[in-house]
């Protein structure tokens, strides 16, 4: 419910009942089960003529289970006595009894004018305006897009307060928090979506927004009522080639609004609500985990996972002219895990017939020359001394384990003998390598189609 506990149940200092009184609070208070704030079980309490008290306590709520303005009355009650302390009767012989509901104010003698809530009367509810935004942050799959990554985020802003909300803004910084693996704003790709007030008051957004120099998603137009939400998407591009990536990419967006005034209508600039986004896609909630560690379940970061693997191929010095009229040519290839994820099932492809034709005319001695010139510091590969370039193309050795550790390369070389009579044009050849992301557990890790490679 709205009402998380109730605590700290006491006079105020200075506004005490006179000694002529005997007032005993109920420190079972709780505001539900034991709503009495006085104890009138096992104590007889006696109010004098006159007399007043202020008593103060203070109630956890969660406004995000509120459906409205959180209106609250207390109810005053007493048995009135004469002089001698026997209970005064009235002429039914019942016992005269004065209550009172509670007016919202300070002074219980008057009808409080211009206090919040107040309608003219002495009985106006107290209102407890909480003005209170929620955003969750949640990144898609990254999508190869030419040397870059793309990826979609997904933002979830919700009013969670007891009071509507105007002047809205939500602003990601997301060059600042990137870097230089920030490469652009995929163009056309911002939009809001799931609106779920009223159509007339969906937030605009802000076309200069660029998450660089422009970093407010929205225009300041429109209203978020109380419990209403809406999302939006956009799309960055990141270059996975970038320094400082291989530590890992978080990103975290601010959500604010100003609070509406419920009796006047008016924004009233004291309403000030604001909130970090966190990662998962509920709004309201703690979305399961303190990932930053620092003892607030509703405010991490938003981290983006990229598997990138990187190689590079040249030739190595100059072909060497065989007796037979062909040349030996040694290749040596460059493999690099560039992304911010470690990587396990390491593949090294080269279809070295497909791509060379007649001219390729076989490995020279691969048992010799097919070398694994330096490995990875950490992690491990190995080689597979079945490679030939034709019917068997992969270069490492997929029954045993590999690993190849964040920002961890390795190299390899290899002789391929060519009969350059036999070529049409260029020969040109490429090698393909993949592996499987994992997570700092060693536990691999899925998208929606699978695990990410």
């Amino acid at each position: 419910g709205v009402v998380q506990g109730v605590s700290g149940l006491q006079f105020v200092a200075g506004s005490e009942p006179s000694t002529d009184s005997n007032i005993t609070l109920n420190n079972g208070f709780n505001g539900g089960s034991q709503a009495d704030i006085v104890d009138s079980v096992t104590t007889n309490n006696l109010f004098v003529i006159g007399d007043t008290f202020t008593v103060t306590f203070t109630v956890e709520v969660d406004p995000s289970a509120a459906t409205g303005v959180l209106d609250n009355t207390a109810t005053a009650g007493g048995t009135a006595v004469d002089s001698e302390g026997v209970v005064i009767t009235n002429s039914g012989g019942d016992p005269v009894i004065a209550t009172d509901d509670s007016d919202s104010g300070t002074d219980p003698s008057s009808n409080n004018p211009d206090q919040p809530g107040d309608t003219g009367g002495s009985d106006d509810p107290t209102p407890l305006i909480i003005p209170n935004i929620g955003v969750s942050k949640a990144a898609g799959v990254p999508v190869a897009n030419g040397d870059n990554f793309d990826v979609t985020f997904t933002l979830v802003v919700q009013n969670t307060g007891t009071v509507d909300l105007a002047n809205l803004s939500l602003t990601d910084d997301i060059a600042d928090q990137f870097g230089d693996a920030f490469a652009g704003i995929v163009s056309g790709s911002v939009a809001i979506q799931n609106f779920t007030g009223d159509i007339a008051d969906i937030p605009g957004l802000d076309a200069d927004f660029d998450g660089e120099n422009f970093t407010d998603l929205l225009d300041g137009t429109g209203r978020l009522n109380i419990g209403e939400s809406f999302e939006i998407i956009y799309t960055v591009s990141i270059d996975p080639n970038a320094s400082g990536i291989e530590d890992g990419l978080e990103n975290q967006a601010t959500a604010a609004g100003v609070g509406i005034d419920p009796d006047t209508g008016v924004v009233d600039a004291t309403l000030i609500a604001t909130d970090l986004s966190d990662n998962g896609t509920d709004p309201t909630g703690e979305n399961g985990d303190d990932e930053d560690n620092n003892n607030m379940f509703a405010d991490d970061p938003t981290p983006v996972q990229i598997a990138s693997i990187s190689t590079a191929k040249q030739v190595i010095g100059t072909p060497t002219l065989l007796s037979n009229g062909n040349f030996a040519v040694v290749y040596e290839v460059v493999v690099e895990n560039t992304g911010g994820l470690d990587l396990i099932n390491l593949t090294l492809a080269e279809d070295l017939d497909d791509q060379l034709g007649n001219a390729f005319q076989g490995l020279i001695d691969p048992a010799n020359n097919l070398i694994l010139v330096s490995g990875p510091a950490t992690g491990s590969v190995a080689l597979n001394s079945g490679f030939n370039g034709d019917g068997v193309i992969e270069l490492l050795d997929t029954t045993v384990a590999s690993s190849l550790p964040v920002g961890q390369s390795f190299v390899i070389r290899y002789t391929v003998e060519v009969d350059v009579s036999q070529a049409s044009g260029l020969l040109e050849n490429q090698v393909i390598a993949g592996g499987t992301a994992v997570d700092s557990t060693g536990a691999v890790i899925n998208n929606a189609g699978g695990p990410l490679v």
